[in-house]
C-alpha cells in the first residue's frame, strides 16, 4: 500500500476477493459453477473500476517495488479467499466468535511485532497519549470492523457458501463513497453512482442467483452437486 495509489489497490484486492472466494468455492466443493453468478462477479469488478477510475493510477507499476506492492495486494485477496474456503470445517466446530478472536489476536500480534520493528516511531505512538479521535477510531476497528464484523463474514461463510458471503465486497466501497460524499464532502460524480448501482446489483444477482433454477440448472449441467 506504501507503493501502490489507492484506489488501485482498492479496485484490484475488492475484485479479486470475491472472485477468489467463488474460485476456491468451487474448487474445493462449496459452491456449483453458476453462470448468473459469474456474471455478477464480472459486473461488480467493472463497477468497482468505475467507482474508482479517478483515483486509478497505473504510471510506474510495471516494475521496481509497485509491481511487488501490485503482487502483495494481489496474493492478500487470494490467500484470504483460500483461508475462508478452507475455514468452514473450523467455524462449525469451534464457532465464529471463538476462530475471529483467535484469528484476529494472532493477526494483530503478529503486525504489531512486525510494526515495531520497521515502522518508524511506531514504538513513541503506544506510550504518546492518543486523541479521543484515535481512540474512537481504534474502538470502532476493533469492535465492529474485526470482532464483530469478521464474525458475521465467518458466519455466512458458513451458512450461505463463499461466492455470496463474499459479496460485501461490492457493497462496502459503495458505501464508503456515500458516506465520503455526504460527510466529507468528496466529488459526487455520475460516474461513481453508476459504479455503485453496478456493485449493488452485482451483489443482489450474487444473492439471489441459486433461487433462479432456470440458470443454476444450466451452470451446474454434467457437474453434479457438491454441496
Amino acid at each position: 500500500m506504501q507503493f501502490v495509489p489507492s484506489g488501485t489497490a482498492a479496485v484490484l484486492e475488492m475484485s479479486l476477493t470475491p472472485l477468489a472466494l467463488l474460485a476456491f468455492g468451487i474448487a474445493l466443493g462449496e459452491e456449483n459453477w453458476n453462470h448468473l453468478r459469474a456474471f455478477a462477479m464480472l459486473l461488480g469488478a467493472f463497477g468497482l473500476c468505475l467507482l474508482f477510475a479517478p483515483s486509478i493510477d497505473l504510471t510506474g507499476l510495471e516494475k521496481g517495488l509497485p509491481m511487488i506492492g501490485l503482487m502483495a495486494i494481489a496474493w492478500a485477496a487470494i490467500s484470504s479467499a483460500w483461508g475462508s474456503v478452507l475455514a468452514k470445517p473450523l467455524i462449525s466446530n469451534y464457532g465464529s466468535a471463538r476462530l475471529s478472536g483467535v484469528t484476529t489476536l494472532i493477526g494483530g500480534t503478529v503486525l504489531m511485532i512486525a510494526s515495531l520493528a520497521i515502522e518508524p516511531r511506531s514504538a513513541e505512538s503506544l506510550v504518546t497519549p492518543w486523541e479521543w479521535k484515535a481512540v474512537a477510531g481504534w474502538l470502532f476497528l476493533v469492535i465492529f470492523g474485526s470482532l464483530l464484523g469478521y464474525s458475521i463474514y465467518m458466519q455466512l461463510l458458513r451458512d450461505i457458501g463463499p461466492a455470496r458471503a463474499g459479496s460485501f465486497a461490492f457493497v462496502s466501497p459503495a458505501i464508503a463513497v456515500s458516506i465520503g460524499v455526504v460527510f466529507a464532502d468528496e466529488p459526487a460524480e455520475p460516474q461513481r453512482f453508476i459504479g455503485m448501482a453496478l456493485m449493488v446489483l452485482a451483489a443482489a444477482i450474487c444473492l439471489s442467483a441459486d433461487r433462479l433454477p432456470r440458470f443454476s440448472n444450466r451452470g451446474a449441467m454434467g457437474l453434479g452437486d457438491h454441496r
